[in-house]
């Protein structure tokens, strides 16, 4: 790297100079010196290590001409330690090398060559900051010596070993001795610090298996088949670890601290593209950048560049569509996704650096609306309708679940969604027939809806009832456009309505009309209108019913006790039976172990009561088949309050001290509430039987979770993943500090931009 030789500067002078000194090092510090500039000059000495030492061979190479890839080693010796070796093939070293520039601190011949990364002269003594000792062996000329270069009680020291003559070309190799417990570190520091050298060849024997770090390692994490995607103002690498956007000194990793910089946080993993003569230069231990004036000019013109061709590239994947769901999917995603090199990044924080003009795909047909404005607001869309009824395993109901009472286009887009519109009356062969058309929909929850076009839109209302003149905006619109501004409004809604299933318009077969005849027992009112019910249901039925064990028998849950009921009365217990044959009562037993006692009965019946059951038809009493296919509320309850379960065990501590969240966010505090609460209910067993299991993979495949805690979960986990800290602090947690905790979490979540409550912020009040 080339140095600009150091000018005359301005001297601020008061009076007159009587004398000048000039200023020097003092021999005798020169131990004291040694240490610093080798055992202390490092935070990071496995990372230095690794970059100092594959520099170097690098630039020999660069020097020598030589393409061919440096060798990276990490290897297991037979006294169960590892060795770090990097061997080139470039200029070597001789005696003379070793005596005139390798010993000396600070010697250097690199600081007015272009392109070659020393600066210092102090890369090879950097495994000293690690060891205490450590191997290199220097071939030129014919010659080979193995050298060792160590602490001495006053200074370092450098030992010829062994020298002999060899065929071998020159080059380098640098042995250096690893601690077994430090092999996973090392290679967590080679995908970092290497993950975009290109002529680099990894001869890494690492056993596979096992944690570290909180990640299954394996030798798959360094490979020689990784891609580099380089760009004239960036580049990718397959192997970085590094989320955030960093930068690249000539191919060398520096990770960016923003806060230098004065700007947010920039998760995008790529790197900044920076030559040695692009006027960035390193710190003298070379583990970050200097962040002078003019560099921090330097890297935001750069991140303006990259976040450019990044949004250009974006704007190519931005088409006009005739899908109203693909358009929908965009305005209200607000996530900018682009894909290089097989790989998705997110490059929304990237949009405030850009000049480029970001593309919105249009509507085809939908010229004058702001599709922006209208299609993120459920309630414009959706605000002529209001949901009577929503189906709840079998029964309409007027519930009070969220998510029976509201319509969004997330759920227009749900498959498993059916929407039924009417006007005036919900009739009852409708409601059956609907029933009988969607059988999956109507034994869930809240997956068939009913609408009633109850308020429909005008273009004025009064006391703050919404209208086509405010929603659409008409205040902004030239009066002669708003019928057609209007009538583009009412097609949108026809293309998000059209599988809206009108029950005015529902044209029932006669043969399925006939069939539930049939089924029937005819009425007659004093008027003649014909009713239709079921028929009664008669006779009994034997059972054997799952009860407690009165002690403890290993590998059982529960025991079976005969009991016999009359067919008419199960239909009104309030509790939920399954059932499934005598043969099958290993797998109702882990049932049993699994539900709520209170709320579900477990049963078994012989050939001839199943089949009786069956034909009864009964709506709370349903075979273990049915049962797993997740269909219902009990199931659903199981299988969430496992996930939670899990949640709580890998962030027990936070869960065990909660309420610390409380001053700062009432609103985190009241999720982790309700999701232990949720778990101290639904969670009846600590083993994962056969059935467990099972439950739990048609639970994820169908994704068949309670859906008001499961956004809950989901809500709380991606808070943990996306701020680590809260897990971090809570570990940290003695139980004689915990009046201070208040005031250390409001300030690291001010630091990271955790959501806090009002009050936490301090608004500074401005009277006119």
């Amino acid at each position: 790297m080339i140095v600009k030789e150091q000018k005359q500067s301005e001297v601020l002078t008061e009076g007159v100079i009587q004398e000048s000194i000039a200023m020097s090092l003092d021999l005798e510090s020169a131990p004291f010196l040694m240490q610093m500039l080798s055992k202390n000059l490092y935070s990071d000495d496995v990372g230095s290590t690794i970059r100092e030492t594959v520099s170097n061979a690098l630039d020999s190479h660069r020097r020598a001409g030589i393409t061919k890839p440096i060798v990276v080693g990490l290897q297991p010796q037979s006294d169960q330690s590892y060795e770090f070796t990097v061997e080139d093939f470039g200029v070597g070293l001789d005696d003379e090398d070793v005596a005139d520039i390798i010993s000396k601190y600070g010697k250097s011949t690199k600081r007015t060559i272009e392109n070659e990364l020393g600066l210092m002269g102090l890369g090879f003594k950097s495994p000293l900051s690690y060891c205490s000792s450590f191997y290199f062996i220097a071939r030129k000329d014919g010659m080979e010596r193995k050298y060792m270069m160590y602490e001495g009680e006053e200074v370092n020291n450098i030992d010829l070993l062994y020298e002999t003559k060899t065929t071998k070309p020159s080059g380098v190799k640098v042995v250096i001795p690893v601690k077994r417990g430090d092999v996973y570190s090392f290679v967590d520091k080679m995908r970092e610090q290497l993950a975009y050298f290109e002529h680099v060849y990894f001869d890494v024997k690492v056993p596979s298996g096992g944690y570290y770090n909180g990640r299954y390692r394996s030798t798959a994490d360094i490979h020689n088949g990784f891609k580099i995607f380089r760009h004239e103002h960036f580049q990718i690498s397959e192997m970085t670890s590094d989320e955030m956007m960093h930068i690249c000194l000539d191919d060398v990793y520096y990770p960016m601290d923003f806060s230098k910089l004065g700007i947010s946080i920039i998760e995008v993993p790529v790197g900044l593209r920076f030559g040695l003569n692009d006027g960035l230069m390193p710190t003298p231990n070379r583990e970050s950048i200097r962040y002078t004036p003019e560099a921090k000019i330097i890297i935001i013109d750069k991140i303006k560049k990259v976040a450019d061709y990044f949004f250009t590239e974006y704007n190519k994947t931005i088409h006009d569509s005739d899908d109203v769901f693909a358009v929908a999917n965009y305005l209200r995603d607000t996530s900018k996704i682009v894909v290089i090199e097989d790989r998705t990044y997110n490059i929304t924080p990237l949009k405030s650096y850009t000049t480029v003009k970001i593309s919105t795909p249009k509507l085809k047909g939908i010229t004058r609306l702001d599709l922006g404005h209208i299609l993120v607001n459920d309630d414009y869309l959706f605000g002529e309708y209001s949901i009577t009824f929503a189906m709840r395993h079998g029964r309409l109901s007027k519930s009070s679940y969220y998510y029976d009472r509201t319509m969004t286009i997330d759920i227009l887009k749900n498959k498993d969604s059916v929407i039924c519109t009417y006007k005036d009356k919900l009739g009852e062969i409708k409601k059956e027939y609907i029933k009988y058309q969607y059988p999956d929909q109507a034994a869930g929850h809240g997956k068939i809806k009913f609408l009633r076009k109850s308020t429909p839109y005008k273009l004025f209302s009064f006391k703050d009832q919404p209208s086509y003149y405010s929603i659409l905006g008409l205040k902004r619109v030239p009066r002669s456009e708003w019928r057609e501004t209007i009538k583009e409004f009412q097609y949108l809604q026809s293309l998000l309505f059209k599988n809206f299933v009108d029950l005015d318009k529902l044209d029932i077969p006669q043969e399925w009309l006939a069939a539930r005849r049939k089924k029937s027992v005819v009425a007659v009112t004093s008027t003649g209108k014909v009713l239709y019910r079921k028929p009664k249901l008669k006779g009994e039925i034997i059972y054997k019913k799952a009860v407690d064990l009165e002690r403890y028998c290993r590998g059982n849950n529960c025991k079976f006790e005969s009991e016999t009921c009359k067919l008419e009365k199960i239909c009104k217990r309030p509790f939920l039976m399954i059932y499934a044959g005598h043969n099958d009562a290993s797998k109702m037993d882990q049932l049993y172990g699994i539900l709520d006692k209170k709320k579900v009965k477990i049963i078994t019946l012989s050939d001839r009561e199943m089949k009786l059951v069956k034909d009864a038809d009964i709506h709370n009493l349903i075979s273990y088949e049915d049962f797993m296919k997740g269909n219902n509320k009990v199931f659903q309850r199981a299988v969430s309050a496992f996930l939670i379960d899990g949640l709580i065990d890998t962030y027990e501590r936070v869960f065990a001290r909660r309420y610390l969240f409380d001053p700062v966010s009432a609103r985190f505090c009241g999720q982790l509430n309700k999701l232990f609460d949720y778990k101290e209910k639904y969670m009846f067993t600590n083993g994962l039987s056969d059935v467990y299991k099972e439950m739990l993979e048609v639970a994820e495949k169908g994704n068949l979770y309670d859906t008001m805690i499961h956004d809950v979960y989901l809500q709380v986990k991606d808070t943990f993943e996306k701020f680590n800290f809260i897990n971090l602090v809570f570990r940290n947690i003695s139980w004689g500090n915990e009046d201070d905790m208040s005031i250390i979490l409001t300030n690291l979540c001010k630091y990271h931009k955790f959501r806090m409550d009002y009050k936490n912020y301090k608004h500074k009040v401005v009277n006119n």
